[in-house]
């Protein structure tokens, strides 16, 4: 499990595979849009330790909904890029696209 992937979309098949169940990716979406709203807000009233407690929660959230949700262990083998992973996943889902890449990982999405 500790595979090293040599480029982002080398990354991202089997990230998005590890996601297949819609309530795993939106429990993706809520921490990426709770964790990018708070931390604007956060930032403008300079409560810089709001920002580390907000970034844990939202990360614990993502990272419970796989045992919970999915039924697997997080995809966590290169953080960066996960957190790339679910800016993407989050605009393929609000564009439209992502049934088309859900298709390409070869698991039935859920």
């Amino acid at each position: 499990m500790n595979q090293r992937f040599d480029d982002f979309d080398a990354y991202w098949l089997p990230y998005l595979a590890a996601h297949s169940r819609p309530a795993t990716r939106a429990c993706h979406y809520v921490a990426t849009v709770v964790g990018l709203a708070g931390g604007l807000l956060l930032s403008l009233f300079v409560v810089w330790w709001g920002l580390l407690a907000l970034g844990g929660a939202c990360y614990a959230l993502a990272l419970a909904s796989h045992p919970l949700l999915q039924g697997n262990r997080p995809f966590a083998r290169q953080p960066v890029w996960g957190l790339l992973c679910d800016f993407r996943m989050l605009g393929l889902a609000l564009t439209g696209g992502l049934r088309a890449e859900l298709a390409r990982t070869g698991t039935a999405a859920v």
